[in-house]
């Protein structure tokens, strides 16, 4: 019996027409509108804000939209509590009231426009300077700014400014030495948007990257090759960047680096486990890629003594 009146009571739920349910409205005990109604209440706090009364205005545009939610007028409030806190200094808050307007109040406002304001906090709150103290300038922070573009981005996958905001991101990244992260980053800016001025900046800004880890791990071949190979195809692929000659001395700089892998290689057959048959072919091989290396004529002169001293039949 118990089962059969839960299917019923189920059944009865399912057959009525679905309304969409409106935001409860709440009461703060803290935060009360000077109107009784939301129309005179969003003047009200207009009018605060036009009188440069800028701290009483945001506070009468969040009273809107804490009691009269589903208003026609809390978009409205929203936009304006979010520009008092922006004209207040109050960027990283700013960019939270620009979020929560995008999230609740989507289509109801020039979608753009919005984010021009928030791309522009952003900026702001890269470019800041922290901890400013008497006649210390203070330190940059850009990470404070990552999580701001990385909402951009979300907000607006189509948006014109949004390749700009992703090069960014990785830029940021590579600042603080997240090096893997800003390599991905930067890959997908140039797989994303190939046609844009941007991708010839992530291209170099990805090189660089991997070239700062092949510098962290010396001994890391595979990362050096791919560091070397990044950085050659950049430069075959926009020979007349100004960049191009700094990714070529990188490539130097890496080849000296795997060169010199390679002859410590054929040294340690020679000398340290003195395998001769060994070492004959490892110097041979590493002559054959490195004919110019700073270490190639040595390995000439030891591969002729070597070859003089081991019978051919066991090199």
């Amino acid at each position: 019996m118990a089962v059969l009146l839960c299917m019923t009571a189920t059944v009865a739920e399912a057959s009525r027409p679905y309304e969409e349910a409106e935001r409860p409205l709440r009461r703060w005990r803290l935060l009360r509108p000077a109107q009784d109604n939301p129309e005179s209440q969003l003047e009200h706090a207009q009018d605060l804000r036009a009188q440069g009364r800028l701290r009483r205005a945001q506070r009468q545009f969040r009273a809107l939209t804490r009691y009269w939610p589903n208003s026609d007028e809390a978009p409205l409030a929203q936009l304006g509590y979010a520009r008092t806190l922006s004209e207040r200094g109050r960027a990283t808050r700013a960019f939270e009231a620009y979020e929560k307007l995008l999230e609740e109040y989507a289509g109801l406002f020039p979608h753009t426009q919005v984010l021009d304001q928030m791309y522009t906090l952003a900026e702001e709150v890269m470019e800041r300077r922290r901890a400013r103290f008497l006649f210390f300038p203070g330190f940059h922070a850009p990470e404070r700014a990552l999580p701001l573009f990385e909402r951009i981005a979300e907000f607006g996958p189509r948006w014109e400014r949004t390749p700009k905001a992703k090069l960014l991101i990785a830029q940021i990244k590579e600042e603080n030495n997240k090096l893997e992260e800003a390599v991905f980053a930067y890959d997908r800016v140039q797989a994303r948007y190939p046609r844009t001025p941007f991708a010839e900046e992530a291209a170099f800004g990805k090189g660089r990257a991997l070239y700062t880890l092949a510098q962290r791990y010396p001994r890391d071949v595979d990362g050096i090759e791919t560091a070397a190979y990044t950085l050659a195809f950049f430069v075959q692929s926009f020979p007349d960047s100004p960049e191009a000659d700094t990714a070529v001395e990188y490539v130097r700089t890496l080849q000296n680096q795997l060169a010199k892998i390679a002859y410590e290689k054929a040294r340690y057959y020679d000398r340290t486990a003195r395998q001769p048959a060994a070492a004959i072919i490892t110097y041979e091989r590493f002559l054959e890629r490195f004919p110019e290396s700073e270490w190639s004529d040595r390995a000439r002169r030891r591969l002729e003594k070597l070859r003089q001293k081991v019978d051919p039949a066991d090199a």
